[in-house]
């Protein structure tokens, strides 16, 4: 049975505590947008807090309502969780997000549409975020050819290897080969 947690409460914001571990970073810019969406829109999602008034989800909106000087908010409080459930949920909350795939094509032509309207600067997209759309600039073919001088390198890297560096990956393998593509795109 799925816990729906429809029980929404007011809370004080100065006693919500964020948790000291928060792997979210919110910068002035980002904060600015939630203030301006917490004036146009109101509350849309509560904040979800454990029973000891720690935040699980709304760091930045915390900080946005702080300098609104908004004394009470939404909360949901979660209260049937263990602890490493309660780490669980509010990892996920930041990256389940994340994963999503943008459709660029929707999402410039809305963006244009709130533009004319007024209400672009809600969204948190400028125009120069959709300048990359525009550059589809054909590849031709050249007439490289590797040097014949170049020495071969020893390395126990093989096909299929995939070295970490930083958050990204690097697979030895070809762009044109589906194989190679879905085991990098899936690892």
């Amino acid at each position: 049975m799925v816990n729906m947690r429809n029980k929404v409460v007011m809370k004080s914001i100065s006693s919500l505590v964020g948790y000291d571990k928060n792997n979210k970073n919110h910068p002035q810019e980002q904060i600015d947008i939630l203030k301006q969406n917490v004036l146009k829109f109101g509350f849309t999602t509560p904040f979800l807090i454990s029973k000891d008034n720690t935040i699980i989800a709304g760091h930045g909106r915390k900080l946005a309502c702080e300098q609104l000087g908004v004394k009470k908010v939404p909360c949901i409080i979660i209260d049937d969780l263990t602890e490493d459930e309660i780490k669980a949920l509010r990892i996920s909350d930041n990256r389940i997000g994340e994963l999503g795939e943008t459709n660029w094509d929707f999402l410039k032509e809305e963006w244009l549409e709130l533009k004319d309207s007024g209400l672009d600067f809600l969204t948190g997209y400028q125009e120069d975020d959709f300048d990359f759309m525009e550059d589809e600039t054909e590849v031709e073919e050249d007439d490289f050819e590797a040097p014949s001088d170049v020495t071969e390198i020893e390395t126990d890297i093989k096909r299929g290897d995939i070295i970490k560096l930083g958050s990204h990956r690097l697979m030895c393998g070809s762009s044109t080969e589906v194989e190679d593509v879905e085991t990098i795109r899936w690892k």
